[in-house]
């Protein structure tokens, strides 16, 4: 991965640009679903708002939204050092989250008008522009899952899910984001083109599903080891990359069920069913999937109609329709070949498509899955980046805390902000270190890594703070996102001062991490008070800010 690209998603890049206190405008967005989603998302303080318009439905049938998004003002999001390596998603920052917001809520969003808004309120309000958007009206039983209350609320859950996609590795960003996109694109289709919606959901598993590896029982071919064949003949460099690219081709069929099979846990799930020939099992899944997709190949490759399960009143929770074999016009579509005893397929018909919704679901656990496979917040490398910027700099401190840091912390930048100390302890009624935004200001501090296993109990120890995820700069100008743990209620008395020997903490820290020696400077400049009392000054002072070999 190229150092000089910053390969993080728009909308996270936008976050960090904006803690640098630069200017910034404002856009307002109108939305539209068929969900009903309460309360209000307020994120990045204030960076991104989100909240329901209206109790009712509009007279289109839609429950409408109201986005509000920062945008620095300039050029701050333009890297001249770009290369073919580097971000691309033509949706920009705004199609993000949209389809971010699809995956979770398992809805359709619809982007209905934007509005600039002006940075003087008395200049009043700024033209609205509308925007066209293809939605049909349709039978709620062709996707039942899809107008269903999602049950979930803007105010929790989805915080968690975008800081979740903010620790996901930078090299997977942009695969992810145009996974979730055409999931966004394949529930758009619904009641509008029913064929597309296998199309993009397939899409959506491919494009995530390139580097799944495979074994010799996957492709016999690799077995004999026909690259290297190709690579010690004597054709021409060209005509190697062309078979080289027809043999990884018929890979991506393997490689789509694999994944499937791999992220899919927790999506089938057990009881009793009827209609228990009408439900596809684990066992049968790689049958299915390879019926999905010949049916997408030979829809695109060749121009074969699919033959699709029709909805029928009552069968909602069926995975295909009862019609195991039919004819349709002057075409036979053959019935499976056997049925075991219990009444499940033990073949599943070799053109038959399961309903949308079975398939819908299934991806949708997929890229959730695979989120959390790959995220360092929920079960990734299993840990989650700090920023220390007061006395946890100093490694004696976590140690106090019974928190062990993964390796050595160092040092980082926290832009747009600025060192207080408005904290008022609850034991000892002295200031403790906090950041606030402020233009032009930065905060250093210690990047470390900790344990999941680590993290509540340094939540404990630093109790009347919360955590927010932000943007940091690193040493080689490199960015990177972590948990910050700002004041809940700053004091703003201006009596309020640090003991010294909790200033000593800040300056040794900054010293063990080889911090630069202005900011260090500055730390020695910290005007702070004497505890008066003896006993917790001398046990404070014995806490070594050094790292343990």
């Amino acid at each position: 991965m190229p150092t000089n690209n910053d390969n993080r998603m728009g909308w996270i890049r936008n976050i960090n640009a904006l803690a640098s206190g630069c200017p910034q405008y404002t856009v307002e967005y109108e939305l539209g679903s068929e969900c009903q989603i309460p309360g209000l998302l307020d994120y990045a303080d204030g960076k991104i708002i989100c909240a329901p318009m209206s109790t009712e439905e509009s007279r289109d049938g839609l429950w409408l939204y109201n986005l509000i998004l920062h945008y620095p003002l300039g050029p701050h999001d333009f890297n001249r050092k770009a290369d073919e390596e580097g971000y691309y998603f033509k949706d920009g920052i705004l199609g993000e989250l949209l389809a971010l917001m699809s995956v979770f809520f398992r809805c359709r969003l619809y982007f209905i008008s934007s509005r600039l808004l002006p940075g003087n309120p008395s200049l009043g309000m700024t033209i609205k522009t509308e925007y066209p958007f293809v939605r049909v009206k349709c039978n709620p039983g062709i996707h039942p899952p899809l107008f269903q209350n999602p049950n979930k609320n803007l105010a929790t859950g989805f915080k968690e899910f975008l800081d979740t996609v903010r620790t996901l590795d930078q090299k997977l960003h942009q695969d992810f984001i145009l996974a979730c996109h055409h999931y966004a694109r394949a529930v758009k289709e619904v009641g509008v083109d029913a064929e597309m919606v296998f199309i993009r959901l397939v899409s959506a598993i491919e494009t995530l599903s390139t580097n799944m590896p495979l074994d010799h029982k996957d492709d016999k071919l690799e077995k004999q080891g026909v690259t290297d064949l190709i690579e010690r003949s004597t054709l021409p460099k060209e005509l190697k990359n062309e078979l080289k690219t027809v043999f990884e081709v018929r890979k991506s069929g393997k490689r789509f069920v694999r994944f499937i099979e791999k992220h899919s846990s927790g999506f089938f799930k057990g009881g009793n069913f009827k209609a228990k020939q009408l439900k596809i099992k684990r066992e049968n899944l790689g049958k299915a999937l390879n019926v999905i997709y010949a049916a997408r190949s030979k829809y695109l490759h060749a121009g074969e109609p699919m033959f699709l399960s029709q909805p029928f009143k009552g069968g909602e929770k069926w995975d295909t329709d009862p019609t195991a074999g039919m004819i349709i016009d002057n075409r036979l579509f053959p019935p499976p070949k056997k049925v075991t005893p219990s009444g499940t397929l033990a073949e599943t018909p070799s053109q038959k498509m399961p309903y949308a919704y079975f398939f819908e679901g299934l991806v949708r656990q997929c890229l959730l899955k695979y989120l959390k496979a790959n995220s360092s917040s929920l079960g990734g490398s299993m840990s989650q980046q700090v920023f220390a910027f007061g006395s946890n700099m100093c490694s004696g401190r976590f140690r106090d805390y019974g928190v062990s840091p993964e390796g050595a912390g160092r040092a980082a930048v926290l832009p747009g902000h600025r060192l207080l100390f408005n904290k008022k302890s609850t034991d000892d009624k002295s200031g403790k270190a906090n950041v606030a935004a402020h233009v032009g200001s930065d905060v250093w501090g210690v990047l470390y890594t900790i344990p999941d296993a680590d993290l509540d109990k340094l939540d404990k120890g630093e109790g009347g703070y919360r955590k927010v995820r932000l943007s940091l700069r690193l040493t080689d100008n490199a960015s990177t996102d972590a948990w910050v743990y700002i004041a809940k209620k700053p004091n703003n008395d201006p009596a309020l001062r640090p003991y010294m020997w909790y200033k000593r903490f800040l300056v040794e820290g900054a010293r063990e991490h080889s911090l630069p020696a202005e900011y260090i400077a500055e730390l020695e400049n910290i005007v702070a008070d004497q505890d008066a009392n003896e006993a917790r000054d001398r046990r404070k002072r014995a806490l070594s800010c050094q790292a343990e070999a």
